[in-house]
């Protein structure tokens, strides 16, 4: 299944427990792998400008959480 912005979706994370460790207004972000930014880069015309730059705010997001 896909979800678009301004879905709303219902997740399951293990061990997680709602008001503790997230709450319902946190923002989620997928884990992509280093490889799969190449791969975007690679067929960008396949992808909105909305979706590159999501993709590059996630990039950046994950340098930080590793540095």
């Amino acid at each position: 299944q896909e979800a678009k912005k301004g879905m709303e979706v219902a997740i399951s994370i293990n061990d997680a427990v709602c008001g503790r460790n997230l709450f319902e207004e946190d923002e989620l972000y997928s884990l992509i792998p280093k490889e799969q930014f190449a791969e975007i880069q690679k067929l960008k015309e396949c992808f909105t400008q909305a979706e590159l730059e999501l993709a590059e705010e996630i990039r950046e997001k994950q340098k930080k959480i590793k540095a």
